[in-house]
């Protein structure tokens, strides 16, 4: 079974958004996460549902993994 990873993540940042009472931006590729409204903390906390709900670390499968910058860096990864 195929994983929609692009449903997953959004998903996953609707979620965290709720859960925070924050407002959500539209989550377009270009735009920077910094921009979605998650904040540091709500990011962090996307990274673990991410994580939970597709069953790895994205960011453990390399030594020098960098945190994506855009929806789309997120999604690509």
């Amino acid at each position: 079974m195929a994983v929609d990873v692009r449903s997953t993540l959004r998903a996953q940042f609707e979620h965290v958004a709720r859960n925070q009472g924050k407002a959500l931006a539209a989550l377009a590729d270009e735009l920077p996460l910094i921009g979605c409204g998650l904040g540091s903390l709500g990011s962090a906390m996307l990274v673990a549902r991410f994580d939970d709900a597709l069953g790895f670390d994205p960011f453990s499968t390399t030594a020098n993994a960098e945190f994506p910058a855009t929806i789309g860096d997120f999604v690509r990864v």
